[in-house]
């Protein structure tokens, strides 16, 4: 059984909502504190829908598809490592119209594609295809931390991105694309244990 504190981190890095900070205060930087904690409180709560949703049909997902669980694995722990590899050789620049602000941007760009992206949809769908209530309601409460997590950390970006400057949110971003890497390497290595039985 996966614990609470190895989905929290495993999806905390994956999501990796430092990697939103700077987007979010850019497209935020003319608004009001209130408005910015709406944004980032939908954001959060929209995120936490949509990787819900995928935890609730991920397994019914597979069955219809006749995909295994070690396959599962394997795919979304390349598509991680892959994420992750390009977070930590690059700082991502998502290209996104100007012309958004002052409009609501809390579902896209940001809980989708910045937050719930292809990474933790993959990752949320191999908790999916494990069996048991308890895996299910550890996931679930795996979710809305990190839910919580995201929302706390954009509320306070404004401030946090005028703290670290530049190169510090340039270092969180490559810890974040290291730890990615290693929860794809893991998931890998984990379908493969499985496939082959040893």
């Amino acid at each position: 059984m996966t614990s609470l504190l190895t989905i929290v981190v495993g999806l905390f890095a994956i999501v990796n909502p430092f990697g939103a900070v700077p987007v979010f205060v850019s497209l935020t930087q003319n608004d009001s504190n209130s408005w910015k904690r709406n944004q980032a409180m939908k954001g959060s709560i929209g995120m936490v829908a949509i990787l819900t949703v995928f935890l609730i049909i991920g397994t019914h997902l597979l069955n219809f598809f006749g995909i295994s669980l070690s396959g599962i694995r394997v795919a979304g722990g390349i598509i991680i490592l892959k994420y992750g590899y390009e977070l930590y050789s690059t700082i991502k620049k998502h290209e996104i119209d100007l012309n958004l602000k002052d409009q609501d941007i809390s579902f896209s760009p940001l809980a989708m594609p910045m937050l719930s992206g292809p990474g933790a949809i993959a990752f949320v769908i191999g908790l999916a295809a494990q069996e048991g209530k308890m895996n299910f309601l550890l996931s679930l409460l795996g979710i809305i931390s990190v839910g919580l997590l995201t929302f706390l950390l954009l509320a306070i970006s404004p401030k946090l991105v005028k703290f670290m400057g530049k190169s510090g949110m340039e270092k969180i971003s490559k810890l974040a694309g290291f730890l990615t890497m290693a929860v794809g390497i893991q998931m890998i290595l984990s379908g493969l244990k499985d496939f082959f039985a040893f």
